[in-house]
């Protein structure tokens, strides 16, 4: 498959923030991304930073030719394969803890999930395609503050699962994945459970990840609430995709549920910190302007 040459635009007023990116904290703090080299740290800097969309494809090539240097050639091809499985750990670790870095909203995000969908597609480099190994190192990085509480009051801590949040709603809305697991999770934890037994910094946290599913995956998520069919859905998905607590409806994607999670929205305002409010705004004006244009 070659290099896909389209851009998707980048929505407007959806990423507010702008400026370079620097992951030097990950060049210092070896303890963040494990034995990566300062090489990985480079190209992932570089892709984070493109600042034209004409140059993602660009961007992308530049990326596998790094990452593909990262794989020592081996003449057992167990050994290589072994090797290629390693590496690809590697890259993926160290990706996610940059994404986390990159605050929320900021457009490097949506510039590096572009290059990670160009990458996944791109002739000669079969040790990245369709992203392989992606959704483990993913498992490994899906750790929610809100649910322990030894992080339960550390800032930093709460703001990069945020971050992580926002680039994985970002990738899924280029296509780059399709985990359609992951909204409803984010939704179920911040929309359809109870809030009330949470810190603040909890109570915020799980609020705004839910809108940050929204503002960035707004439009699969919507799409899948007009064609879900929870009916159909196997036992394995029908656990998946259950219902929180406070939703009495069927599991999966449905427009009765996407109604519940709107006014649940507007319920929240006043649990969540006056800062924190505008997201929840933000949400439901980003829902109600996609039921307009259906």
């Amino acid at each position: 498959m070659p290099v896909q040459e389209s851009i998707i635009p980048m929505p407007s007023g959806k990423m507010s923030k702008t400026g370079p990116i620097s992951l030097q904290v990950l060049r210092v703090n070896t303890r963040e991304i494990g034995e990566s080299n300062a090489q990985l740290v480079d190209a992932l800097e570089a892709a984070l930073n493109t600042n034209d969309d004409a140059l993602i494809p660009q961007a992308a090539k530049r990326l596998a030719d790094q990452l593909d240097s990262t794989i020592l050639t081996r003449d057992d091809p167990a050994d290589m394969e072994s090797e290629v499985e390693d590496a690809r750990y590697n890259v993926y670790t160290t990706l996610l803890a940059a994404v986390q870095l990159v605050p929320a909203g900021h457009e490097a995000h949506y510039r590096l999930a572009l290059v990670l969908r160009d990458l996944a597609g791109l002739d000669g480099h079969p040790a990245w395609q369709r992203l392989d190994g992606f959704a483990i190192c993913n498992r490994d990085a899906w750790q929610d503050p809100t649910l322990s509480l030894e992080s339960a009051t550390d800032p930093e801590i709460h703001e990069r699962w945020c971050n992580l949040n926002a680039f994985l709603a970002i990738l899924l809305s280029t296509g780059a994945i399709n985990w359609r697991e992951l909204p409803i999770w984010e939704l179920r934890d911040g929309l359809e459970e109870s809030v009330e037994e949470l810190s603040q910094e909890g109570k915020d946290t799980r609020v705004v990840v839910a809108t940050l599913w929204i503002k960035h995956a707004g439009k699969f998520i919507w799409e899948h609430s007009l064609s879900g069919k929870p009916e159909n859905l196997d036992e394995t998905d029908s656990r998946m995709l259950r219902a929180g607590e406070l939703y009495q409806g069927q599991p999966g994607y449905s427009r009765d549920r996407w109604d519940f999670w709107k006014r649940r929205l507007g319920e929240l305002r006043s649990h969540v910190s006056e800062s924190r409010s505008s997201a929840i705004d933000e949400a439901i004006e980003t829902m109600t302007e996609l039921e307009s244009k259906s």
